[in-house]
């Protein structure tokens, strides 16, 4: 039996071996377009200013001014090459640093604006904060965009359990000082007596009505 029965066709093995130099290539002999730098593990494209990542290993992508110029999100200390801005920080087109996002925002990587992302109402963020908004602070409310856990604390006979946009009122029976976390905070008539929660129970509907009540026959004893 001939040789070329038992193996594969030359040309075959030919274009197999080409294949798999082609597979087994490394990233490094991408160039980036000539417009960056491949470094890290796993690897990526450091690119240009001028330019942004459009794929991992392409700088093609132009952003807003070109020219050199630094992109938006990104920023450029000099050494001829531009950094993404880390989470929690932005840069505007020919930053040479990032600066923090605004208070009861938060921004993602590469952003390109203080306010990207406002924390909805229940939730806050601090300057800065990398790892998005969280739930506000039980016995408070935060409306929208809110730079601080205890925007504002439920006033007396309201509640909150955290991360809420408003307070609730408690339960028929109890009464709340300010900043309440339940909704059974004190039982009526179950503790000392204090000018909050009074200010609070003479402020109601139903002592409004007996004060105008008693205040109706005020006359039998007003002097002549």
């Amino acid at each position: 039996m001939s040789w070329h029965h038992n193996l594969p066709f030359p040309h075959l093995v030919i274009l197999f071996l080409l294949l798999l130099s082609l597979f087994l290539s490394p990233i490094s002999s991408v160039d980036c377009n000539g417009r960056g730098t491949l470094t890290g593990s796993p690897a990526k494209c450091w690119c240009d200013p001028g330019y942004k990542p459009f794929t991992q290993s392409d700088c093609s992508k132009t952003c807003a001014g070109g020219g050199g110029t630094c992109c938006a999100g990104y920023y450029c200390p000099g050494d001829g090459k531009q950094y993404s801005c880390p989470a929690g920080t932005y840069a505007t087109v020919g930053s040479s640093s990032c600066s923090n996002c605004t208070a009861g925002h938060w921004c993602s990587m590469n952003s390109d604006s203080a306010t990207q992302n406002q924390c909805e109402p229940g939730t806050w963020a601090g300057e800065g904060t990398p790892n998005g908004c969280e739930f506000c602070d039980p016995g408070y409310y935060c409306t929208a965009g809110s730079g601080s856990p205890q925007q504002n604390p439920c006033s007396p006979g309201t509640y909150s359990i955290g991360g809420a946009s408003s307070c609730s009122s408690c339960d028929a029976g109890y009464y709340c000082v300010g900043a309440s976390t339940t909704s059974t905070t004190n039982k009526r008539g179950s503790a000392p007596f204090s000018l909050e929660s009074f200010a609070h129970t003479i402020n109601t509907p139903s002592w409004n009505t007996q004060y105008a009540r008693i205040n109706s026959f005020s006359w039998l004893w007003r002097d002549e």
